[in-house]
């Protein structure tokens, strides 16, 4: 079983962005979503969430499997509590096992906004993880060699762009531009957490910034490189090696400040996916869909964090409203 976890040198697994391979590869997985839409198109709505969720839950057991079963086969023997000396090395299994990447944490994203059908949800799901998924599956950005990881790369990466395609495609789910500030509101609280939560590990179990866990664990011959950080949840401390990422943290480099330069860069791209889906109508009436979505965020906020309100800032109440004078009777 261990061959499935090896480089074993083969062409096939040996797959260079934009080949003839790569085509081919994209081809089948192309014709694959055609052959399966045309199978559930006509399906019941029920049926097709089914079918949804098949397909997230195949995803979900490659990455419980690596959680918990991946070092037990591998030819590190990265298990949960012990390295291939008997040796702790807790970090270094997280590090390699934990969704710490935006496309493994889609594992886990997924389910949630399908089980809740949250809106918001639904649409992080159509403009930001199928359009990061599209980005790795195209460029190959991280696609390993061993036979399990690479069908496990190809085919998780192909989910997360075939269900958001299939929600809107069956009618499961209309992306609305009205959405995109409470998306990126979401997406900030999702980077923010990333670059604590990547800190706070870091700082705890990274030799690097804490030499006593080197000592109290003996993770022998084991280190991160100088300046690298091990757990960068969502590239949010560093660029990790992806192309656009690298570009912006040249001009800021900053960790974390600088994916806030990414934020444009979705605003083009939500426009070009969701304002096709809009009427003319729709369209012209967005800025004053902004304008009511801020006001009602203002006063949503006000009232969550129990602040004054002004009288000029209140929202009109039925007391405020003038009753309408009586209808007068017709008297013969």
């Amino acid at each position: 079983m261990g061959w499935l976890f090896t480089d074993n040198g083969s062409w096939f697994f040996n797959l260079k962005a934009f080949s003839l391979h790569h085509f081919a590869v994209i081809l089948f997985f192309a014709a694959l979503f055609l052959a399966l839409f045309f199978i559930f198109r006509k399906k019941s709505d029920t049926v097709k969430w089914r079918f949804l969720w098949v397909l997230i839950l195949i995803c979900v057991g490659y990455k419980v499997f690596n959680f918990f079963f991946w070092g037990f086969v591998n030819p590190d023997n990265l298990s949960f509590l012990t390295g291939k000396n008997g040796d702790r090395n807790i970090a270094r299994w997280i590090a390699t096992v934990i969704p710490i990447s935006l496309c493994s944490l889609n594992a886990i994203l997924y389910p949630i906004a399908m089980k809740s059908k949250n809106k918001i949800w639904l649409q992080y799901m159509v403009t930001i993880a199928s359009v990061g998924a599209v980005f790795a599956f195209f460029l190959l950005s991280g696609l390993p060699q061993r036979p399990w990881h690479f069908v496990e790369f190809l085919f998780t990466h192909w989910t997360y762009i075939v269900i958001p395609i299939y929600l809107v495609a069956f009618k499961l789910f209309k992306p609305r531009a009205h959405y995109a500030a409470k998306t990126l509101g979401l997406i900030l609280l999702m980077l923010i957490a990333g670059a604590l939560i990547g800190l706070v590990m870091n700082l705890t179990l990274n030799p690097q910034f804490n030499p006593s866990y080197l000592t109290d664990n003996k993770d022998i011959g084991w280190r991160t490189a100088a300046g690298e950080y091990l757990f960068n949840i969502i590239w949010t401390l560093s660029p990790d090696g992806t192309p656009l990422l690298l570009q912006l943290f040249q001009i800021l480099p900053v960790p974390l400040l600088y994916m806030i330069l990414l934020f444009p860069v979705l605003v083009v791209l939500w426009s070009a996916i969701i304002l096709p889906m809009h009427t003319k109508a729709e369209i012209k009436a967005l800025p004053a869909d902004f304008k009511n979505g801020c006001k009602n965020f203002y006063y949503k906020a006000k009232s969550v964090f129990k602040l004054p309100v002004r009288r000029s800032d209140a929202e009109p109440s039925i007391n405020d409203t003038v009753p309408p004078p009586p209808a007068k009777r017709n008297r013969r």
